[in-house]
């Protein structure tokens, strides 16, 4: 209750508001298809993640009995990110997660939220900060996922969960501890994966900022997304997307940017160059892999 009454008080003096002079951009980064990373491969992708500009990685990842080796490259990521002063937050992947993970989800959560590599996020009134540091969670759908139940069982670790919504009516009623919420709707699309003509435009961010009401808006960019496999085959509009994208990011100044991806290969929505020296071409071999992955 005290976080909806503060964001409405934000939302109806935002000349009090102390303005970032920068606002985090982080990246979506596919756990599934980098098995073999080391802690150095690791640094290889930050470090030319913060030659461009980028925050941190926001890391989608399956449960251990999905990718066994889910727990190791977690905490190689976060070895990684501290060594380096980046930043890292887990976002749980419900196309194989469930409702019935919470248990593991919040010993994930537990484990990473004080973390010297764990991404935060707050909001500040003049100088003096009057929401803490949360550290971010997030995922790719999950809509349903009870956050309360995590937050209650971490009762000394403050958590701002930002989740993927796919419908952001659900937003104006939720009840699931949510603190704000992460769009998928980066490319032209009038929901889902149904494409439509484009250029891209802002109508979904704009239901998304109006349903949150003042809390964290995570919004998407993407240079693009196109499949072609037997069970997702499609092209989206984006002969413009990248540039278009960042120039709305520019207006809507949304508190948070989560570039997707950094490597989902399998959607060709790459913005890494090239996989890390030493591996399989995550370019060619994910596609067979992980082809339903998003």
């Amino acid at each position: 209750m005290a976080k909806r009454i503060v964001a409405a008080l934000l939302a109806a003096m935002p000349w009090m508001v102390q303005s970032q002079a920068e606002k985090p951009v982080y990246a979506h980064f596919i756990v599934g298809i980098v098995e073999n990373y080391t802690v150095d491969d690791w640094k290889a992708d930050i470090a030319q993640a913060q030659a461009i500009g980028i925050d941190g990685f926001a890391l989608n990842c399956a449960p251990e009995r999905i990718d066994d080796y889910t727990p190791k490259q977690l905490a190689n990521a976060y070895q990684a990110a501290e060594e380096l002063g980046f930043k890292m937050f887990i976002s749980f992947d419900f196309a194989y997660w469930s409702t019935g993970d919470t248990a593991e989800i919040t010993d994930i959560v537990g484990n990473y939220s004080s973390h010297p590599a764990q991404a935060y996020y707050s909001i500040s009134l003049f100088a003096n900060k009057i929401l803490d540091d949360g550290a971010i969670v997030s995922t790719f759908v999950g809509d349903n996922m009870d956050w309360n139940a995590v937050k209650n069982a971490l009762p000394d670790q403050k958590i701002t969960a930002l989740p993927n919504i796919q419908d952001p009516s659900f937003l104006a009623s939720a009840q699931t501890g949510l603190d704000g919420a992460f769009s998928w709707y980066a490319w032209p699309t009038d929901g889902g994966n149904s494409i439509i003509p484009g250029p891209m435009t802002t109508i979904w961010d704009e239901r998304f900022i109006q349903n949150l009401a003042g809390r964290p808006y995570m919004a998407p960019v993407s240079p693009w997304f196109f499949t072609h496999f037997n069970t997702k085959n499609w092209v989206f509009i984006c002969e413009d997307q990248p540039t278009l994208r960042w120039e709305q990011m520019l207006t809507l100044q949304p508190e948070i940017v989560e570039i997707v991806t950094w490597n989902a290969a399998a959607n060709r929505t790459t913005v890494t160059t090239a996989p890390a020296p030493g591996h399989q071409d995550t370019r060619t071999t994910a596609s067979a892999r992980f082809g339903p992955r998003t």
